[in-house]
């Protein structure tokens, strides 16, 4: 088996996994670091399937956060390194600031990755079948 090329840095990867923690945190905390690890590395799998433009754009998406973080923070600290309140604090100016639709699309696309872990699927209740019984007929229209 031929080994995939690493989509992202060492310091994009902590910035995934960074704004993954703050972003997947709930009443029962952070979801645990095995969790995180695997949707860093789905997401790596899903920017080397999505080709080469997506992939920048969401690259792209992460330098920003990254860049914006210390500056809404008010603090001369990457993002990674932030303590997770903090982080959930900066993360949510942005959402509501200028940088809202850059939020928004990396948080979608973390979304599309994380909600994938079985693990997830079981805590919100999904058992992998559809929620519609079945869907009428197409109509055709004159």
């Amino acid at each position: 088996m031929v080994a995939m090329k690493s989509v992202l840095s060492p310091s994009q990867r902590g910035t995934v996994i960074a704004i993954s923690e703050a972003l997947f945190k709930s009443d029962a905390g952070p979801p645990p670091s095995a969790r995180l690890d695997w949707l860093a590395d789905e997401s790596e799998n899903f920017l080397h399937e999505a080709g080469p433009r997506a992939a920048r754009s969401i690259k792209l998406l992460i330098a920003l956060v990254a860049c914006l973080a210390p500056w809404l923070a008010m603090r001369p600290t990457a993002l990674r390194s932030m303590p997770l309140d903090l982080r959930i604090r900066v993360l949510d100016r942005m959402e509501n600031g200028i940088a809202g639709a850059l939020i928004v699309a990396l948080k979608a696309a973390l979304c599309v990755v994380y909600y994938e872990h079985p693990d997830v699927a079981e805590e919100i209740g999904f058992d992998g079948e559809c929620l519609v019984e079945s869907m009428p007929p197409a109509v055709a229209t004159r």
